[in-house]
Formats: C-alpha cells, sequence, structure tokens
C-alpha cells in the first residue's frame, strides 16, 4: 500500500522506516513542506492508499488539512497522530473518518499494530 507521512518527529519518522512491513507499506515522507496548500496538494498528488498525520506537524491547520484531505482523495484512509491530548480537539477531528487517532507517546510495537490493522 503506498503510504504517506506528514512528520518531522525523528521517533515517527523512524517508527515508519523500521516497520518491518516493506512488503504491505511503502512509504514516502513529507517532512519539509509547512505550507497548508503545498501539503495538500503534495498528499493528493501522491494518493497514498493510508495517510499519517502528524498534528504537532501540521498545527494550526490540522483542521482544514484533513478535511481537505478527505474531500479531495476519498479514499485515503489516514491516521491520526498528535501530542495534543484535549477532547476539544479530538471532537474536531473525529468526525472527518480517522482511522485511527493516536495520542503520542506510543510505543513501536503499539504503531506496527495500528499499521497491521489499517
Amino acid at each position: 500500500m503506498k503510504s504517506l507521512l506528514v512528520s518531522n518527529d525523528p521517533n515517527i519518522k523512524d517508527m515508519v522506516l523500521n516497520t518491518g512491513l516493506n512488503d504491505k507499506f511503502s512509504f514516502e515522507i513529507l517532512d519539509e513542506i509547512t505550507n497548508p496548500i503545498e501539503i495538500i496538494s503534495s498528499v493528493c498528488s501522491e494518493k497514498p492508499g493510508l495517510l499519517i498525520a502528524d498534528d504537532d506537524y501540521i498545527s494550526p491547520n490540522s483542521l482544514d488539512i484533513l478535511r481537505s484531505i478527505k474531500k479531495l482523495c476519498k479514499n485515503t484512509s489516514i491516521i491520526f497522530i498528535t501530542s495534543n491530548d484535549s477532547l476539544e480537539l479530538g471532537r474536531q477531528i473525529s468526525p472527518l473518518g480517522i482511522v485511527y487517532y493516536g495520542i503520542k507517546p506510543f510505543s513501536k510495537q503499539d504503531f506496527h499494530e495500528i499499521l497491521k490493522a489499517v
């Protein structure tokens, strides 16, 4: 499955690059673009089957970016990860059809289980 990580978190990048699931996922990492329109454009041009979006990287535009991506890339499954444990953020993001909402930190094993479930 073509997959895209939008994050500059070294721990998350390490987990993605060392999933042990390379036969099932091919990951690209988007970690140099911060403009919301460029992020949306890059995701839509890549057309990944799975998008892992790091709120800490795309905030404060997370909701708008994900909303746009879901409208333009209907078949893309989204995993949303954040270090923000507020209930309000969860209420805003969950209706977008996110397949997994994760709060950092989480273990490499937990991350692998999430990927296997997707």
